[in-house]
């Protein structure tokens, strides 16, 4: 059984970033799908009854800036968490070694980009503009 033992410590040794990395990469996996609960999944907070006719369209449209405050707090407190790791700590960001400040920097960009997209929509779906469309946009909207 040496042999075992043996192979056993070449194999993580040869294999040093994928398998520390991968703890890093499931840490990642696990706080995205808690931050996802958190700002984007939209609970049922009227106290168990489903919202008909206008109630709806009031819980759709405070949900929806609901969901924006989050986005964008989660994007703020992330951004000053990885300041805090790259400047006060001095952690520098590898995704080699998945560690904390990379979590946090990747966490806190696609967080951003979320937050950005959800203004865009946002943006959009509130203003009252009529603009032409395309012949683009048409045979998109048509298909």
């Amino acid at each position: 059984l040496w042999w075992w033992g043996r192979s056993v410590c070449d194999f993580v040794s040869a294999n040093r970033e994928g398998v520390f990395g991968s703890v890093g990469y499931l840490a990642l996996h696990c706080i995205s799908e808690q931050l996802a609960s958190f700002c984007l999944w939209r609970p049922l907070l009227l106290g168990g009854k489903v919202p008909t006719g206008s109630e709806k369209i009031i819980e759709e449209k405070r949900c929806t800036v609901q969901q924006g405050k989050r986005l964008f707090v989660c994007s703020l407190l992330l951004w000053i968490l990885y300041c805090i790791l790259d400047t006060i700590l001095d952690i520098s960001v590898s995704r080699r070694s998945t560690n904390a400040s990379f979590a946090i920097w990747a966490l806190a960009h696609n967080t951003t980009i979320l937050f950005l997209t959800w203004l865009a929509f946002f943006y959009e779906a509130t203003t009252n503009h009529k603009t032409e469309r395309t012949n683009l946009q048409d045979s998109v909207k048509n298909s």
